[in-house]
């Protein structure tokens, strides 16, 4: 009787209840987890690098009818080195037009400390005037850079994660659309021009997938055109987009 006392008995319902406790907060903890989860994967998108090898999936994929996608391999070979031709092209003009912009505002910053240190040298302004000047225009023009950011927080940074990303299959979303091009090459000119240490060689890949991305597909999201007309219909799929988007 006993034995049967101190080794038996059921659980005290103290002992129930602080399990219970423990399981609602493990399950609350694990939800919250989750939910967590899903909001940081609303950024990502994944991408199928795989093509369907039916007919009526690819007729619906480039909403054409079958008979037109029985086309000539050689004529697709000749498109898609026009198309990297004209991406070449498109990539080569930012990269001027950013080298332009900068070197403009490097000259305006130096032309006007230039003189500041003349109106130093005849006594006609305090000493070190042209040293703040030159700080002042540094700090806005590298304020100005950051504020592109703002605009469009995905232009941050030098774009080379997104990309890798890109090309194992996960799509950073915004990321390649051309008001992130527009930000990131703005913010370049004046993060360049302020002085920052920082260049041009990342953005300038991250630039060109995007005009890689956007030409094959003959499409923007952010001015909402869609150019169905054109001869490029065949490299509208992910893994056209991933092959021209490749620096």
């Amino acid at each position: 009787g006993h034995s049967e006392g101190k080794g038996g008995g059921g659980r005290s319902p103290l002992a129930s209840g602080e399990e219970t406790a423990v399981s609602e907060k493990s399950y609350k903890s694990a939800n919250a987890w989750k939910t967590e989860l899903e909001e940081e994967m609303v950024a990502y998108e994944a991408l199928n690098y795989t093509l369907s090898e039916s007919e009526a999936e690819r007729a619906k994929l480039f909403n054409r009818p079958r008979e037109e996608l029985e086309h000539d391999s050689e004529k697709v070979h000749k498109l898609r080195w026009t198309l990297t031709f004209i991406i070449a092209i498109g990539t080569a003009l930012t990269a001027v037009l950013i080298t332009f912009c900068t070197q403009n505002l490097i000259q305006v910053k130096l032309d006007l400390g230039k003189t500041w240190i003349d109106m130093e040298r005849d006594g006609s302004t305090f000493r070190g005037a042209a040293l703040l000047i030159i700080i002042a225009l540094c700090t806005a023009f590298g304020a100005v850079g950051a504020l592109f950011t703002v605009f469009e927080p995905v232009a941050a940074g030098s774009g080379i994660p997104e990309i890798k990303s890109l090309l194992n299959g996960i799509m950073v979303k915004r990321s390649m659309r051309i008001k992130t091009l527009l930000a990131k090459a703005s913010g370049v000119v004046f993060a360049v021009a302020g002085g920052l240490p920082v260049g041009k060689e990342g953005p300038m890949i991250h630039s060109g997938a995007i005009m890689g991305a956007g030409l094959s597909q003959g499409k923007s999201t952010t001015f909402g055109w869609d150019t169905r007309w054109t001869k490029f219909m065949d490299f509208r799929n992910d893994k056209e987009k991933r092959g021209e988007s490749m620096p």
